[in-house]
């Protein structure tokens, strides 16, 4: 091997072990947290924290630093090899890491790529000059005009505003159809609720004392929608629903606002939009989705007994509906449903993943900067 393949594959070693830290951190803390809401605490939040980061980064490059932004479209191009490998194994895993790993940790890997990339960029970006390369040697180097490559960005820059705009267009008109007509939930509802909350957060004050909780004719399955928690709200069908089988839906959705999934979703498709281009994110996005479900059933099922697990599945069947948006729905995809089933009726300990997050870690960082190119 080149001494270039050397530090690549040290490199990787390096930020897969920290990955493994981090995640063992996460857990340590989740499951020894003071307050109960902290143990819902979501990989998710370190992962938005990134994604606030790359926002502030991406806009200083594009509005102080006039000739940086071709740095920043190199970089994007640089990350492309290691986003589409990661995507396209954890495609290919999805099935054995759904019966052999956590749900939690099913979720959380579709997040590693965007973890990781700041990291390795710190550590293999030291130039700024458009001609020279970061510490990996590329595998292949395409030689590019200047002018083709300013056609380039603006085609990627067309299409990440328009799949934004696109998304989130569809979800303020999801929003809209969905609370047209609808109305309070009874007061006998919200007690329900509120009962829950404490339950899970043993606390009476936060944020379930604020969430409004609707019925809505064009609900066809309970759903939560709202990205800030001033916005959030709880919108039931109307179908009448046992005390029982509110409480299953009270906790899932709750569980759901306590991990911000709603936020997630955001995260991941506006991170989607940045790789507007490679099928593989939109088929990752899909997969995603249902791994925060399958999450939020293993936190929900927890400590049910065998008897409550079936009437949690057969919710489940019964509650199947639609989900656009930024939204989180008791059930929604159909796809994913034989997964959360067997999973609800057959519940097993599964292991906490730290061998595949090492090992996807290392292929991130291994192919990470294989094309370049320069401006001719």
């Amino acid at each position: 091997m080149s001494d270039f393949t050397w530090v690549r594959l040290l490199l990787g070693l390096l930020i897969g072990l920290g990955s493994v830290l981090l995640l063992m951190i996460h857990k340590l803390v989740a499951a020894r947290a003071a307050n109960p809401r902290d143990r819902f605490a979501p990989f998710s939040v370190v992962f938005l924290n990134y994604l606030f980061v790359w926002i502030l980064f991406l806009l200083w490059m594009l509005f102080y630093e006039p000739d940086i932004a071709l740095v920043v479209f190199r970089v994007s191009f640089h990350l492309l090899p290691s986003v589409i490998a990661h995507s396209l194994l954890l495609l290919a895993l999805t099935p054995l890491l759904r019966r052999r790993v956590s749900a939690v940790t099913c979720a959380e890997l579709w997040t590693l790529p965007f973890l990781l990339a700041l990291p390795v960029m710190y550590f293999t970006n030291r130039e700024t000059s458009l001609e020279n390369y970061f510490l990996f040697e590329p595998w292949l180097v395409l030689q590019i005009p200047r002018l083709a490559l300013w056609i380039i960005v603006a085609v990627w820059a067309a299409g990440f505003l328009g799949v934004l705009g696109w998304k989130l267009l569809s979800h303020v008109r999801f929003r809209r159809t969905l609370l047209r007509g609808a109305y309070k939930a009874s007061e006998a509802t919200r007690s329900e609720f509120l009962t829950v909350w404490w339950e899970l957060c043993q606390t009476g004050t936060g944020f379930g004392w604020k969430l409004r909780i609707y019925r809505s004719p064009a609900a066809d399955s309970p759903i939560t929608v709202g990205l800030f928690r001033r916005t959030s709200c709880l919108v039931l069908p109307e179908r009448e629903y046992t005390d029982e089988e509110l409480r299953m839906i009270f906790r899932h959705e709750l569980i759901h606002l306590l991990h911000r999934d709603s936020a997630a979703k955001f995260g991941l498709v506006f991170l989607c939009a940045l790789g507007w281009f490679i099928p593989s994110l939109w088929l990752g996005l899909g997969r995603a989705a249902e791994d925060m479900e399958l999450c939020c059933d293993e936190f929900a099922t927890k400590t049910m007994r065998e008897d409550e697990r079936k009437t949690y599945a057969s919710l489940l069947l019964s509650a199947a509906g639609t989900a656009k948006g930024f939204t989180t729905c008791l059930s929604a995809s159909a796809s994913g449903l034989r997964y959360r089933l067997s999973r609800v009726l057959h519940p097993e300990k599964r292991r906490v993943g730290y061998l595949i997050t090492a090992l996807l870690s290392v292929l991130f960082v291994f192919f990470y900067g294989a094309v370049g190119f320069v401006v001719v």
